[in-house]
């Protein structure tokens, strides 16, 4: 697929984001794939390999595969985004050499007392509930 440089937007705290054309896939609906995938990791992963199996986990759209500025690609920017969000309320730890690891307080907060998953991202594949 060819990249093509992103639009001038204007990127809002919550996780949204406005600007010109077609919207991508929100912020937070990353976090859901995003602890997904470390628990599918066995609790922790290298953020590289995290962020690659959070993009074949998500049901993204063409817009989210454009490039910013930075070189970097949307989709992959908003997983370095919800990482941060989930470091900040403690559902995830953030370790030297690149590693990212989901804490037992993210492991608690996304399951019931039956064990069963309870959240969902609108724009993933996964079993999880928001």
């Amino acid at each position: 697929m060819k990249r093509k440089k992103r639009n001038k937007a204007v990127f809002i705290p919550d996780g949204t984001e406005e600007g010109k054309g077609e919207y991508g896939t929100l912020g937070k609906e990353y976090d859901a794939p995003l602890l997904k995938t470390l628990i599918d990791f066995g609790g922790e992963g290298k953020a590289c390999e995290v962020i690659e199996e959070v993009g074949k986990e998500m049901d993204l759209k063409e817009v989210d595969y454009e490039e910013l500025n930075s070189g970097e690609i949307v989709w992959k920017n908003n997983v370095r985004w919800a990482s941060d969000r989930l470091k900040k309320v403690g559902l995830l730890d953030k370790l030297r050499g690149g590693i990212w690891r989901i804490t037992e307080e993210g492991r608690n907060y996304y399951k019931d007392e039956n064990g069963k998953t309870k959240m969902r991202g609108k724009g993933s594949k996964s079993e999880i509930e928001i």
